[in-house]
């Protein structure tokens, strides 16, 4: 009949888009551990040997792809042109301007009865400081 071509009549036979669980389930193709401790155990030392290595594997990239590092003497330059209410030049990198208007975002005393609206002021800083550093380097300014 039509429904017996479209549809198993087989109960052994499971729908095609069920999956079939494992009679014995297993962690990396050993048999599971049966008691709370030993699981625990099991699924913390698979964590610490995934975390490693991803770790590992994220400083690799870092590495491999020569990314900048942020440098705390450059952050305090930022910081201190932001202080005194000018863009920061010479900074060497972005992540270096972004940690210094963090801090600056973080000090709720920074230009107190000084300026209307310390965000309006920090986001203009910022954005003058990375144009700065965008000329800095088109023209190859050594910072």
């Amino acid at each position: 009949t039509e429904r017996s071509r479209h549809h198993s009549t087989n109960p052994n036979r499971s729908h095609p888009l069920q999956t079939q669980r494992s009679a014995e389930p297993t962690l990396w193709g050993k048999p599971e551990p049966t008691n709370k401790k030993a699981r625990t155990f099991a699924y913390s030392r698979a964590r610490r040997g995934a975390t490693s290595n991803l770790i590992e594997t994220a400083n690799n990239i870092i590495v491999t792809a020569n990314l900048p590092e942020r440098s705390a003497k450059k952050i305090e330059g930022v910081l201190d042109s932001f202080k005194l209410l000018t863009p920061a030049s010479q900074v060497g990198d972005l992540a270096n301007v972004l940690n210094a208007a963090w801090a600056a975002s973080r000090d709720s005393g920074l230009w107190e009865g000084q300026v209307g609206d310390r965000v309006e002021t920090l986001n203009e800083l910022v954005l003058k400081s990375i144009e700065i550093l965008e000329f800095e380097a088109r023209t190859k300014v050594i910072t």
